[in-house]
């Protein structure tokens, strides 16, 4: 009887660790909420407002609530990939908000993607390939156009249709190639649109697209101009003066 009592007893401790065991295994998430905020944050604009870690069907989830420019959020999250599986807008900003289920954000479609485009560089501009695509959770339009000045590539948020990516590949000819002009040409160029000393030149991303960033000092007038110079085109975006 002791053996039976001995051998139910330790059955119980085992019994009671391996249900131990499970619990905390299943509560386990890949990502800490920290990162998850930081995740919807860089991937959106707005405020995590409240995030929670659930499980469905033994795999972790966080659902996440957001307030952005347009109205409240949820997001469920892939609590070990970080991929977005369900995003739902539950109210708008100005409305008082109240729990239950929104209605679900749906992409924008091609031909808007298109427009957004063609009104960013030229309406004569043709589409060469357009496919929506999901890139690390984040669904986005992938846009290949013909130019006068080459084929522009372009990345669009398909739910918010931010530009997110622009280069172009120019076209060759004898006197042009495929990459960025030079740092003397940018200098060059702006110095022909405003007359000065150049104190600064820097060669950056700006929304996606690669820019000279030029200072230009003018000693008659006492001001200073900043130009920002597509670094494949060479056109002249804008120009800047100090007060």
């Amino acid at each position: 009887m002791k053996r039976l009592y001995l051998f139910l007893g330790v059955g119980a401790v085992l019994l009671v660790g391996v249900v131990f065991v499970l619990m905390i295994s299943s509560t386990d998430a890949a990502l800490l909420e920290e990162e998850v905020a930081e995740i919807v944050s860089d991937r959106f604009s707005g405020q995590v407002t409240s995030i929670e870690l659930v499980q469905r069907n033994g795999h972790p989830y966080y659902d996440v609530e957001f307030l952005s420019p347009n109205g409240v959020y949820y997001i469920q999250m892939d609590g070990e990939s970080g991929l977005i599986h369900i995003m739902n807008k539950l109210a708008d900003r100005d409305d008082e908000y109240v729990d239950g289920p929104g209605h679900e954000i749906s992409p924008i479609g091609m031909e808007e993607a298109e427009r957004i485009i063609k009104e960013t560089v030229s309406e004569d501009s043709r589409v060469l390939n357009l496919e929506l695509v999901e890139q690390e959770g984040r669904l986005i339009y992938r846009i290949q156009l013909e130019q006068p000045d080459g084929i522009g590539r372009f990345e669009v948020d398909a739910l918010t249709g931010e530009i997110l990516l622009y280069s172009i590949d120019a076209v060759e000819d004898d006197d042009s190639s495929a990459g960025p002009i030079t740092r003397d040409r940018a200098i060059e160029i702006a110095l022909g649109e405003v007359n000065g000393e150049v104190d600064d030149v820097d060669l950056e991303e700006q929304n996606g697209r690669l820019v000279y960033e030029i200072e230009i000092e003018n000693k008659e007038t006492d001001r200073e101009a900043t130009l920002i110079i597509d670094a494949y085109t060479g056109e002249i975006l804008s120009v800047e003066w100090d007060d």
